[in-house]
């Protein structure tokens, strides 16, 4: 079975907010997780220098009034351990919790997000659980009685989301921390450098390694 020892469930950060989903709301929840997900995660590679204003904290809402100076070359991707390492590099996802319900009755294999023993959930049809986080190759976090789970495809196939009208995708955001000047520490919203010709494809040698160029 897939295993996430690599994986932090909850991200450690006293800037921001430390969410619990419930399996029952009226109102989304946010969930944080100290990772980008996905079999291949998104990343950059500078095709110039470039002088950018970056927020102070993982907040939309927050003004962007921190300054960085980003070299020509330079990879920020999860796969490259040395820039990460010597910039202590953070990787963060935002993400709106999403409740599903059970069409069917299924036996769910999951596993602990904490020490990865494997286990079996009896899941009824009408059953409702809370999807929290996609980890990579169609695994994903989910709470189901107030307690998390990494969870497979067999509980999802037979799911529908309580609200039809939304989707894992909303309210899905990814940020970068990252040494700014002077000192200080940044936070780089991906979304605000989409289209922007000075962020290229990320130079990934191989898969699970990138590198500055």
């Amino acid at each position: 079975m897939f295993t996430i020892s690599a994986f932090s469930v909850l991200v450690l950060l006293a800037d921001v907010p430390q969410v619990t989903a419930n399996d029952s709301t009226d109102t989304p929840e946010i969930h944080w997780s100290d990772f980008w997900s996905g079999e291949w995660p998104p990343g950059f590679t500078m095709t110039s220098d470039v002088a950018i204003k970056v927020r102070g904290v993982p907040k939309i809402a927050s003004p962007k009034d921190v300054a960085c100076t980003l070299k020509k070359g330079a990879t920020y991707h999860p796969w490259n351990n040395e820039r990460i390492e010597n910039d202590d590099l953070k990787f963060l996802t935002s993400q709106e919790t999403l409740e599903h319900v059970a069409d069917e009755a299924v036996e769910a294999y999951v596993s602990d997000p904490e020490t990865n023993d494997e286990a079996t959930l009896s899941i009824k049809k009408g059953d409702r659980w809370t999807f929290l986080a996609y980890y990579a190759e169609g695994f994903y976090l989910m709470s189901f009685n107030g307690k998390q789970y990494v969870a497979e495809q067999d509980l999802y196939g037979v799911s529908s989301p309580v609200d039809p009208s939304r989707s894992n995708d909303d309210n899905y955001e990814e940020w970068l921390s990252l040494p700014c000047d002077g000192g200080a520490a940044g936070w780089l919203l991906m979304k605000d450098i989409v289209g922007n010709e000075n962020f290229g494809e990320p130079n990934v040698t191989e898969y699970g390694q990138a590198k500055d160029k």
